[in-house]
């Protein structure tokens, strides 16, 4: 059975205490669909893997296209999940062999084999300076 990401419809807090080399990291998201988007930031392996996100975020409504901004992170790798509540539910639905049958992706688009990429495909380095990227789900 694939393995997928689901979040839970709580959202926590995007703001934490200041570090000296803090960066910012915007992530936009290329959909179709309005419908909510929710993103979970993940700060190493272990947590990517266990589905147990750093931060998380929903954006419920935009202009443009939904865009968060993960603000004061301390330099390191991070990978960020998205996917989009076409039915409202808080969580990524699957069919019955654990494909996503809502659109998803994952940050440098990386793509996984039967199952999400591995935390060294989907993350980028922070190293103080702000960054912006752009995750393009896919169904």
């Amino acid at each position: 059975m694939m393995k997928y990401l689901r979040f839970p419809v709580a959202v926590v807090a995007l703001a934490t205490a200041g570090t000296a080399l803090a960066a910012d990291l915007r992530v936009d998201v290329v959909q179709s669909e309005e419908a909510p988007v929710y993103l979970a930031l993940y700060d190493n392996a272990e947590g990517f893997e266990q589905r147990d996100g750093f931060r998380l975020a929903v954006v419920k409504r935009w202009k443009q296209q939904p865009s968060v901004a993960f603000t004061d992170l301390a330099a390191g790798r991070y990978a960020v999940a998205v996917f989009q509540d076409l039915n409202g539910n808080g969580e990524l639905d699957t069919n019955l062999l654990g494909v996503p049958t809502e659109p998803y992706g994952f940050s440098r688009n990386a793509m996984g084999n039967m199952g999400p990429p591995a935390f060294s495909d989907a993350a980028i380095a922070l190293d103080g300076q702000s960054q912006a990227i752009t995750i393009e789900l896919r169904n």
